[in-house]
């Protein structure tokens, strides 16, 4: 190794290397096993930044979906307003019933958006979004500098 055990060894993304750790020939086990943590810890450093930032922006999610439930307890709330102002006939029945429904399909949305939002998100981070392939795409689509794994 000589000369890389002061630089280190750079690589354009964790695929690269990936394979080029995979494709080496080592002297035996122990140096084999010294790569491939040093590798591990370097790529999972990077994606635990990945997997932070993914936690956050679920509890992020969290409230928003929060904010939809809420809303939609505002509306249904209105509409028991409107349907009570019947009642007491302060109102004609004919717009109030048009208000009604209006306040009931928005309440309506805002509950399947509050109840699906997290779960999508979940869906989505676990089927497309795996802080491997994050990473990935960020060092294809933004070539900052490579990584570099001292060994």
């Amino acid at each position: 190794m000589g000369a890389l055990d002061e630089v280190g060894v750079f690589f354009g993304s964790p695929a690269e290397a990936e394979a080029d750790l995979n494709a080496r020939t080592y002297r035996n086990s122990v140096e084999e096993k010294q790569y491939r943590e040093q590798r591990e810890k370097v790529i999972d450093e990077q994606e635990s930044m990945i997997r932070d930032s993914a936690l956050e922006r679920m509890e992020v999610v969290q409230q928003d979906a929060a904010g939809y439930h809420e809303a939609a307890q505002v509306h249904l709330l209105a509409a028991q307003e409107v349907r009570e102002k019947i009642k007491n006939r302060e109102i004609p029945a004919k717009e109030a019933r048009k208000e009604i429904a209006k306040l009931n399909k928005e309440a309506e949305r805002l509950a399947i958006l509050a109840e699906t939002l997290p779960s999508d998100y979940a869906k989505a981070l676990h089927d497309r979004d795996h802080p491997r392939d994050v990473l990935e795409f960020l060092y294809r689509t933004y070539p900052l500098g490579p990584i570099r794994f001292d060994f």
